[in-house]
């Protein structure tokens, strides 16, 4: 059984408590691992915050909760820790099961693919001409999606640094 949440949080950064909880979780189930990841994720705490998406990567290990935390960061995840949500992910789901994710997410919610796109060339495998034209392919929906949105528009030219119209 693992020990209550709280007596781990104000421990999170110290390696060896977390090789520990790693261990510890491990001999739990899959359910119970994502349910504590996730009530770590949920402290705020910065320090808990990379400790429980270091546990992603040493202790969950079934894609359906792979993939539900790769979805919970790309709904709460802003431009600068996005990178940390998928590098959670991307070993145990691949780089075309990513990419997968975000073509199937680009209308409901452009902003975290865009956002999510930006750090996608870290993981291309390399020499790997599909996963390029993947990231092509993607390329061309998120252009086709901010073509057809103004809101995304502005939003897409706020990030990127450009005057609005008229300024």
């Amino acid at each position: 059984m693992i020990p209550p949440i709280d007596d781990f949080a104000a421990k999170m950064g110290n390696s060896d408590v977390e090789r520990q909880l790693a261990a510890l979780l491990r001999q739990q189930s899959e359910e119970d691992r994502l349910q504590f990841i996730r009530q770590l994720i949920a402290i705020g705490q910065p320090k808990c915050f990379r400790a429980a998406l270091r546990l992603v990567k040493s202790c969950l290990k079934s894609r359906e909760s792979l993939l539900e935390i790769l979805n919970q960061g790309l709904r709460q995840a802003d431009a600068s820790v996005i990178e940390n949500w998928i590098e959670a992910v991307i070993a145990g789901l691949g780089f075309k099961r990513v990419l997968s994710v975000l073509s199937e997410r680009i209308e409901s919610d452009p902003e975290s693919v865009i956002k999510a796109r930006y750090w996608l060339p870290k993981w291309i495998p390399e020499g790997n001409k599909s996963a390029t034209d993947a990231v092509h392919a993607l390329d061309e929906l998120i252009a086709s999606r901010i073509k057809e949105s103004p809101q995304l528009q502005t939003w897409f030219r706020s990030i990127q640094g450009f005057p609005e119209k008229g300024t």
